[in-house]
C-alpha cells in the first residue's frame, strides 16, 4: 500500500536525486525510475478499483433519429476533465476570467458546491432549538427541482407569468420521477437551440450549459441502461420512454424531407403548435411526454435570459441526481463501487459525508451515533 500510493508516486517523480557520489547517483536513478514506472502501471485508469472520471451518456433525440451506433451497450462515455478544458478554452477565447471565485466547471464539483451550501444552511438551522434537523434533511433529500424553482420563482414569474410557472415548470418536477426525467432531458436538449434573443454568452452560462447537458444525458443513461440505480425512484418503468421514442420516430419520419440531423430535429420540434395540451389531443392512452417537453422547453426559452435558463436547468438536474442518489439502495451503490463506481455513487458518498440523507441518524437518548442504512 505504501509503495504504490499516490504520495510515493509524487515523491519518486519530483524528488531530485542525491549528488554526493557519482556511483550512488548512478544506482539510485534507475531504481527511482523503475519504481515510478511500476507505480504508474499499478494506477492505470483502466483498473476498475477506482472511478474512471467518466459518465456514460445517452441522448433520446439522437437515438430516435436512427443513430444507435453512436452508443455502445454501456452508452457514450464523457470525460469530465475534457469538459473542464473545453469550458476553460471557451472562457479564455471570450476574454472572461474570474480569479476571485472558483467556478465548478465539472458536474461533480457542481454537485459538491450545491450540497455544501445545503449542508451549511442546515447547520445554521440546527442551532435553532425549535428546528427539526431530521425533517429539514428529509425535505432536502426529497427535492427534485422544487428548491431551485422556488429560488428563482420571482424572476420566472415576472417573465412568463404565474400560470405558466405553476402549470408547466413546477408541474414538470411534481410528476412521476421517470416522466420528470424524460421531460427535462428533452427540454434540456431543445434549450441548446438558437436563443430567442441573440447576444453574447454570459460567463455563467458558458460553464452551466455543458454541465446541464452532461447530467441530462447521464440521468437518461441510468434510467435505460442501469435501471437498478433508479429502481426506488422510477414509476412504471420504461413505458413512458418507449412511448416517447415511438412518438418521436413518427414525428421525425413525417418530417424526413426537412430533418437531416440533430439540429434540424431540434428546430422542427420547437416549431410545433403547442397551444393545446398533448393529453387533450391524443388522450391518456399514450405515456409519451415528447410534446409536454416541447412546452416546457418553450417556457424556459421564453425567459430570454440564457444565464437564468441554464441556472434553472442545471440546478434541477443537480437536485434530481441527488434525489436519485439518496433513494438508491445502499447495496446497489456498494455493488457499483466494487466495479469502479458511478457518478451517482460518488454523490451518495458525498451526501453521507455531509450528513445528508437518512443514512446517518443520531437518535434521541443514544449515547453514541448509530449508523442506520435503509435498504429501500
Amino acid at each position: 500500500m505504501l509503495l504504490f500510493s499516490n504520495r510515493v508516486k509524487v515523491i519518486l517523480e519530483e524528488e531530485s536525486p542525491p549528488r554526493p557520489l557519482w556511483p550512488a547517483w548512478l544506482i539510485y536513478k534507475p531504481i527511482k525510475r523503475w519504481l515510478a514506472r511500476l507505480t504508474k502501471a499499478v494506477n492505470k485508469p483502466w483498473r476498475t478499483r477506482r472511478w474512471s472520471g467518466t459518465a456514460s451518456q445517452l441522448n433520446l433525440i439522437d437515438y430516435c433519429l436512427g443513430n444507435p451506433g453512436r452508443y455502445s451497450s454501456k452508452g457514450r462515455r464523457h470525460w469530465f476533465k475534457v469538459a473542464e478544458k473545453l469550458v476553460e478554452l471557451s472562457e479564455h477565447q471570450q476574454g472572461k476570467q474570474d480569479d476571485d471565485k472558483e467556478k465548478p466547471t465539472s458536474p461533480l464539483r457542481f454537485i459538491f458546491h450545491g450540497l455544501k451550501e445545503v449542508a451549511k444552511k442546515l447547520e445554521e438551522k440546527a442551532a435553532d432549538p425549535y428546528s427539526s434537523n431530521k425533517k429539514e434533511i428529509m425535505e432536502v433529500c426529497n427535492c427534485r427541482g422544487e428548491r431551485v424553482l422556488e429560488q428563482h420563482k420571482d424572476d420566472i414569474v415576472e417573465i412568463v407569468g404565474i400560470e405558466t410557472f405553476t402549470s408547466v415548470v413546477l408541474d414538470s418536477v411534481e410528476r412521476e420521477f421517470d416522466k420528470s426525467l424524460l421531460l427535462w432531458h428533452i427540454a434540456t436538449d431543445l434549450c441548446l437551440g438558437p436563443p430567442e434573443v441573440q447576444g453574447p454568452v454570459t460567463e455563467n452560462a458558458s460553464w452551466l450549459k455543458p454541465i446541464g447537458l452532461i447530467l441530462s444525458e447521464y440521468m437518461l443513461y441510468l434510467l435505460i441502461k442501469q435501471p437498478d440505480m433508479l429502481s426506488a425512484t422510477a414509476g412504471i418503468g420504461l413505458l413512458p420512454y418507449r412511448d416517447t421514442c415511438e412518438e418521436a420516430r413518427r414525428f421525425f419520419g413525417s418530417m424526413e424531407e426537412w430533418i437531416h440531423g440533430h439540429v434540424d430535429a431540434r428546430e422542427m420540434l420547437l416549431t410545433v403548435n403547442t397551444s393545446q395540451k398533448p393529453a387533450t389531443v391524443k388522450g391518456d392512452r399514450s405515456k409519451s411526454v415528447l410534446f409536454d417537453a416541447v412546452i416546457l422547453a418553450k417556457a424556459l426559452r421564453d425567459l430570454k435570459d440564457e444565464e437564468l435558463m441554464w441556472k434553472v436547468v442545471t440546478g434541477v438536474w443537480g437536485e434530481m441526481l441527488s434525489f436519485a442518489a439518496a433513494k438508491c439502495r445502499g447495496s446497489t451503490h456498494v455493488g457499483r463501487l466494487s466495479r469502479g463506481g458511478e457518478l451517482i455513487t460518488l454523490v451518495w458518498l458525498l451526501m453521507a459525508h455531509m450528513g445528508l440523507g437518512d443514512m446517518y441518524q443520531i437518535q434521541e437518548g443514544d449515547a453514541k451515533a448509530k449508523l442506520i442504512v435503509h435498504d429501500q
